[in-house]
């Protein structure tokens, strides 16, 4: 087996399979929008007004517009009376115009790090007894406007606080290096490996 990655990529957590949430919808099921809505927040994907890349989504009344990194164009889906999906469609982003319908499709988280409540409560907690500690203003203020982005779904500057969750880790669950055996072939590319531990230092002093 071959696995090419980044350098940065074998030392995020990895998701097991099976603790991979995957939301399903098929045309003739029935779902509240707003249902549909929080599952996509949910699972990482960010509400803009128009989806102009993976990882957005937009909703026009009874219709949710969705662009997953598991589908070349982006997804829309129309719900009738009581929330029936009537139509699920792949369109183009240019001419907005629908190209091919599907019976069903199958949308996968848009980040690795996905949030139980519970464990988001413990997380803002703990970063809230650490904020007292701080005494200079903009530190406490930047830690302040990450949390709101992670809130969000978005990932930037997640890996300062990897600390404040269970084993050092968001999920207990390994990265792609400890999966790896031993005497694996690792091919790194030297521009690659500088840039990766300069970041890596900078996460550090921070």
């Amino acid at each position: 087996r071959i696995a090419i990655s980044t350098l940065k990529a074998l030392f995020d957590p990895v998701l097991p399979y099976e603790s991979i949430k995957i939301f399903n919808l098929a045309k003739g099921e029935t779902h509240k929008v707003s249902e549909v809505i929080k599952t996509l927040a949910e699972l990482g994907y960010k509400r803009v007004k128009e989806i102009s890349e993976t990882g957005e989504f937009a909703v026009k009344g009874d219709i949710i517009d969705i662009f997953t990194s598991k589908e070349e164009f982006p997804i829309r889906i129309t719900f009738g009376i009581e929330g029936e999906i009537e139509q699920i469609r792949l369109f183009d982003l240019q001419t907005m115009k629908s190209f091919e319908k599907k019976e069903k499709i199958s949308i996968l988280p848009n980040t690795y790090y996905l949030f139980e409540k519970n464990d988001w409560k413990k997380f803002q907690n703990r970063i809230q007894e650490e904020i007292k500690k701080i005494d200079d203003e903009y530190i406490r203020d930047s830690i302040l406007r990450d949390l709101q982005e992670i809130e969000k779904g978005s990932n930037f500057g997640i890996n300062y606080y990897f600390k404040f969750f269970k084993n050092g880790r968001i999920m207990p669950f390994p990265t792609l290096i400890e999966n790896i055996e031993e005497f694996t072939k690792i091919f790194v590319e030297p521009i690659e490996r500088d840039k990766f531990l300069k970041e890596t230092e900078e996460i550090y002093k921070r």
